[in-house]
């Protein structure tokens, strides 16, 4: 369960939110968060996790409560001028990437996101200006959001081939039975049976694009 868990880097949110979704439908819990939380009271997380972002820096994250004083989102900073409350991560529009700022000793402070899947991520790295931190927070939450729609996109995308190429299939399965039947004999059939089997490899192969995806 702790792997499951990990964050290795900003971009597999999507895939660790996906994960979530399957489980949850997979042991019947009400919905994702649900199956987290239980999760959690299975492999609790007490202080924060090292990680590391694509790019090789590292980050820190935490699936429990907000680990720094005062931490507070970063549309709640005075002075920040960030006019939202968020990012959304789809097209729904219900789940969301945020920014947040700890505040640290001697008035220094460090930023992060809480993304859609519950973990809060901290940058490595401190600052004596909160609402320096509170951007910086704001455009990396930016960021996570936008790689989600990605992924969310191309995974909805992957699983509609898929549910193509079950259906092109399924037809190909019956076209080949029939062959050996009386009533498969005219150029219209072969020509189905064909133009199935041409479609079957596109699709495929159009798949193949979407190697990325986990499904």
């Amino acid at each position: 369960m702790a792997n499951f868990l990990d964050i290795t880097n900003r971009n597999n949110t999507p895939r660790r939110l996906d994960e979530l979704r399957k489980r949850a439908t997979a042991t019947g819990a009400p919905d994702w968060r649900h199956f987290r939380a239980s999760c959690m009271d299975i492999e609790r997380h007490e202080e924060l996790c090292a990680g590391q972002q694509s790019n090789g820096a590292r980050i820190w994250y935490t699936h429990g409560d907000e680990p720094f004083r005062n931490e507070r989102y970063a549309d709640d900073v005075d002075g920040a001028h960030i006019d939202h409350t968020g990012w959304f991560v789809n097209d729904e529009q219900d789940e969301k990437t945020r920014g947040i700022v700890g505040r640290l000793t001697h008035g220094r402070f460090i930023a992060g996101y809480e993304d859609a899947g519950g973990a809060r991520v901290y940058f490595d790295r401190v600052h004596d200006d909160e609402r320096e931190e509170a951007r910086a927070a704001d455009r990396e939450a930016e960021i996570v959001a936008d790689n989600e729609r990605e992924y969310n996109a191309r995974w909805m995308a992957a699983n509609a081939l898929d549910d193509k190429i079950a259906e092109v299939s399924r037809n190909v399965a019956r076209m080949f039975k029939l062959r050996h039947t009386d009533g498969f004999d005219s150029a219209a059939d072969y020509r189905e049976l064909e133009d199935g089997i041409a479609e079957l490899r596109r699709l495929k192969d159009e798949l193949a694009n979407y190697s990325d995806i986990e499904r």
